[in-house]
């Protein structure tokens, strides 16, 4: 008799594709477009979580933008290990997408503390150099949201794209809400909920997008 593995296991591949067959057939009715659903669908498969999708938010063209940069082989900038450990890396490398945590912005940690903020936040801010014409990915730090708004705000950084999906009950929902006050094109998972997986997840989606898994 075989184990639990010979009873259960699966190729990566069968995983992905049931799980992405799954989560399409739980998507709830949206008006997204079908790159967007693509998105939403991904958020799903990544949290188990039918619900979030009601929670994205997507500014105009933000989709298209975000995947033309992509093609192009933008930087994308991170706010924490966690959001870049759940990036499809091998996804990036095909694009030519170098991938960049604020957190190991050389002196983060000296400026947090001179500063009285966070480190992602003082990472986003010494990361000033990196941001122009990046994808920002904010998953785990609503700071790091609030600094890079900042840098927008005093006109010393334009990013392409900020995906904005902090998870947090202080500051999470308002620093999404400031995002999408503005100009920035921006992908949002609104209120408290969020976090380094589901932000990484759409992130990922976008790339298959680019690489035209789903076109």
């Amino acid at each position: 008799m075989g184990g639990l593995l010979d009873r259960y296991g699966t190729s990566a591949e069968d995983i992905l594709h049931r799980g992405m067959t799954i989560a399409r057939s739980l998507l709830p009715p949206l008006p997204f477009t079908e790159d967007e659903k693509h998105i939403a669908s991904h958020l799903i498969r990544a949290t188990g979580d039918p619900s979030l999708p009601l929670l994205l938010r997507f500014s105009k063209d933000a989709v298209n933008v975000g995947v033309e940069a992509l093609k192009q082989g933008v930087t994308i900038v991170v706010d924490s290990h966690v959001v870049l450990g759940g990036l499809d890396r091998y996804a990036a490398e095909a694009l030519g997408c170098r991938c960049l945590c604020v957190l190991d912005a050389p002196g983060a940690p000296q400026e947090a503390k001179r500063r009285g903020v966070s480190w992602s936040a003082a990472g986003m801010l010494l990361s000033q150099g990196q941001i122009d014409g990046a994808i920002v990915v904010v998953g785990t730090a609503p700071t790091a949201l609030l600094a890079l708004l900042d840098l927008w705000d005093g006109g010393m950084a334009q990013p392409r794209l900020v995906i904005g999906a902090p998870v947090g009950l202080v500051l999470a929902a308002e620093a999404k809400g400031e995002l999408m006050q503005r100009s920035i094109p921006y992908i949002v998972i609104a209120g408290a909920r969020g976090g380094g997986g589901p932000t990484a997840a759409i992130l990922n989606a976008l790339m298959d997008l680019a690489l035209g898994k789903d076109r």
